[in-house]
């Protein structure tokens, strides 16, 4: 929501991709090096990086759809990020069963700096920053809304299940 209502506010996607980006690749290959003994900085770490992730997911998506010459291509686009998830989550296991997982971080840290330079090459979204503070309350009072988020948050929930107990499974 944070980044949503920013990125309303400014007209910019591209700025706050990149910071939720890199916090996430960054948080995950610390992860991976840093040997972490406590169970609960674990369990926040990985809730982090997944949220990150998630967001960032979402926010690519909406950032693409902003692009004109990219609208028509999103479902292929899709299916091909969705096939990469597929090989990726099958070479991942494949690297930690062979290798160990820090050669894993080292291999999705030069990928994520390859992504972050192909991103940059991609133009902003193409919009008018017009969020005002007063439609996010007019927005929070309708019930209606609320109803539809919470509808939103239940499928993306089993969305999220679904990515992560049957891809990784597989």
């Amino acid at each position: 929501i944070l980044f949503g209502i920013l990125s309303d506010r400014t007209g910019k996607m591209k700025p706050f991709f990149f910071g939720v980006f890199s916090a996430a690749v960054g948080l995950s290959v610390w992860m991976y090096f840093a040997r972490l003994n406590s169970f609960w900085l674990m369990f926040l770490s990985v809730g982090f990086i997944g949220g990150a992730c998630r967001t960032y997911q979402s926010m690519v998506d909406t950032w693409s759809l902003q692009i004109d010459h990219q609208k028509d291509k999103f479902e292929k686009n899709k299916a091909i990020g969705s096939v990469g998830w597929a090989l990726g989550a099958w070479a991942g296991a494949i690297i930690c069963s062979l290798l160990n997982f820090t050669v894993l971080a080292v291999a999705c840290a030069f990928i994520s700096v390859f992504i972050a330079f192909l991103l940059t090459q991609i133009q902003d979204g193409q919009r008018e920053a017009t969020m005002k503070w007063s439609q996010l309350s007019e927005l929070v009072h309708n019930k209606q809304y609320v109803l539809l988020v919470l509808i939103m948050l239940v499928l993306f929930a089993m969305g999220c299940a679904d990515i992560y107990l049957v891809v990784d499974k597989i």
